[in-house]
């Protein structure tokens, strides 16, 4: 990544995103903090919230005060959108009517007519002062990629691996159009680099960087192995089938036929829940494994806290599901010191280091999961020094610091590129 830094007037970053805030997102509002360290700004356009909880981070860098939401996918969403245009004193009107301006300035020219009069709903959009693009969703991206285009602002997407059964996603024209007009594809590892290749993104456009994590958020506690009492077991994530949780209560079952005394916590929600509760009653398992569903910070940490060993059991999916990139929860764990036993998938064995601080087991096999788990647990006097290589390798790798500094750098080079064509500042001042 370029390295340049500029002495220069700090940029405002728009940034698009399909829900915002959202709990399961934590690694967009660290990005946002990264921002703000390094002394610029962030404008927020987002389709919705999600969920009725702010995070705590949201609230104390006052991110909801410069979020912008431009729905516009139902008929009604378009025309209500269309109709706020001719509103006099509102600032949405305002707004509005800058940006059609400036898209018949333009002489843009639309894909088709539904495309068009969705860029009409959401001209206000481009009625927003920013000095570069920065896209979190490929539908959104896409939809919007007229906000980068029109304003002649650098445009960077983040992909964050292929989207799950039933989540819309783009046809193939519409992923070309788009990744013509972007200037460089984010992603976190090269196996999630290899999916966005494989769906038509040039790969001299692809750059990779990792989610990182606030190491102060998750403060570091060896423990060894109880000698009385229970092996604490964790997985934090959505509850859907790509997690491969019903693995995992297989694998639990296992383990206790076998005398191992073992709790199993799963915290998060999703479509999958009720039918894991009833997974769990089956097996006669109500009073060793706990669905906690979502939980806030606070009680997030305690938990991992208390915790000795991490699962996740994500399965590998057919190319155009979602398969795992990364998981963060990953780097979350083992800052606080779990040991991480995970399926061998996706971008997970590049987030790892296998052997020396975690350990991987072949997908939607219990008996793979039981047998690594039994592994850790036979291994006490080695609990300290997996644990503390866990927690080095993350503050290597996954320090939202450094992690911001690159993405700062890769800011300032297309800024810079961008100022060295057209002559053009950004609007803010540089710290």
């Amino acid at each position: 990544m370029t390295s340049e830094s500029l002495d220069r007037p700090s940029p405002n970053i728009l940034v698009l995103a399909t829900k915002f805030p959202s709990p399961i997102q934590p690694w967009l509002v660290n990005q946002l903090a990264q921002i703000e360290r390094h002394g610029g700004e962030v404008t927020i356009v987002a389709s919705r919230p999600e969920g009725e909880t702010v995070p705590a981070r949201v609230r104390e860098l006052g991110l909801l005060g410069r979020t912008h939401y431009e729905r516009a996918s139902s008929a009604g969403d378009i025309l209500g959108r269309v109709a706020s245009l001719a509103l006099p004193f509102s600032a949405r009107g305002r707004r509005g009517r800058i940006g059609l301006r400036r898209l018949l300035d333009d002489r843009w020219r639309p894909d088709d007519l539904r495309g068009g009069v969705k860029g009409i709903a959401r001209a206000g959009v481009l009625g927003l002062e920013y000095d570069l693009v920065h896209a979190h969703s490929l539908v959104l991206a896409y939809e919007l990629r007229h906000a980068a285009t029109v304003r002649r602002v650098p445009f960077v997407l983040t992909f964050h691996g292929q989207t799950p059964t039933g989540v819309p996603t783009l046809p193939p024209e519409k992923r070309a159009r788009l990744f013509g007009d972007v200037d460089v594809a984010l992603v976190n590892t090269n196996f999630a680099a290899r999916q966005l290749e494989s769906l038509g993104c040039p790969r001299d456009r692809v750059e990779i960087l990792p989610q990182g994590i606030f190491l102060s958020d998750y403060p570091f506690r060896s423990r060894p192995r109880p000698d009385d009492g229970p092996v604490e077991l964790l997985t934090v994530g959505r509850i859907q089938a790509d997690k491969g949780l019903t693995y995992a209560i297989d694998a639990v079952t296992l383990l206790r036929q076998r005398g191992y005394d073992i709790r199993y916590t799963i915290v998060g929600g999703g479509p999958q829940e009720e039918e894991l509760r009833r997974r769990v009653a089956d097996s006669n398992l109500g009073d060793v494994v706990s669905l906690t569903g979502r939980v806030d910070d606070g009680v997030l940490r305690g938990l991992y806290r208390r915790s000795h060993i991490f699962v996740l059991p994500s399965v590998t999916n057919p190319l155009e599901d979602h398969t795992e990139t990364q998981g963060v929860v990953l780097q979350e764990a083992q800052a606080s010191g779990l040991i991480v036993a995970a399926s061998r998938v996706g971008g997970i064995p590049e987030c790892v280091e296998e052997g020396v601080s975690a350990f991987l087991f072949p997908d939607r096999d219990p008996e793979g999961i039981a047998s690594v788990i039994a592994s850790i647990i036979a291994r006490p006097e080695m609990w300290r020094a997996w644990q503390e290589r866990g927690r080095a390798w993350v503050e290597a790798r996954f320090d939202a610091d450094l992690i911001g500094d690159e993405l700062w750098r890769l800011y300032g080079g297309l800024l810079a590129g961008h100022r060295a064509a057209t002559g053009i500042l950004p609007t803010g001042r540089v710290g």
